[in-house]
């Protein structure tokens, strides 16, 4: 059951990511980051149960834990390539690889967002998380080389 419940949550926040990819509406890089990282603050936000609960499983769920796999690294690569995207355009500075990056703000986002969600101390009030990760993400992608 969870695993169903789950899916249905994950395929939910996918299929609005990708509506996103096909229609960007925003030009202005913290508004573009913004929109894309709300899409997973609003899905998860909106079933913290099952995304509390699929977290749980994880680690004793083979198939809860291959399904968040498989979404978590579609959406690294989509990440990546919008990284390398916006270098390419000369927006964004050549640092650290594309695919790293994009993984290390992708498994930020997703612990960071689950603590707020479940109120865990530590954890940035669920108010202020999403201002919290696109200042992190849009310092991370244009900031300069260090």
């Amino acid at each position: 059951m969870l695993l169903t419940l789950l899916d249905r949550v994950v395929n939910q926040a996918d299929m609005a990511l990708q509506t996103l990819a096909e229609n960007p509406a925003d030009t202005d890089r913290e508004n573009m980051w913004r929109t894309g990282i709300n899409v997973f603050f609003e899905t998860f936000g909106s079933h913290k149960a099952v995304t509390r609960a699929g977290q749980a499983a994880r680690a004793t769920s083979v198939e809860v834990a291959e399904l968040w796999s498989t979404f978590m690294q579609k959406w690294i690569a989509y990440t990546a390539a919008v990284i390398d995207a916006e270098r390419d355009r000369g927006a964004a500075p050549r640092t650290l690889p594309a695919h790293e990056l994009a993984t290390a703000l992708n498994l930020m986002n997703e612990r960071t967002l689950f603590a707020s969600f479940a109120g865990e101390q530590p954890s940035v009030p669920e108010a202020r998380v999403l201002d919290t990760l696109v200042h992190i993400w849009v310092t991370s992608i244009y900031g300069e080389n260090r």
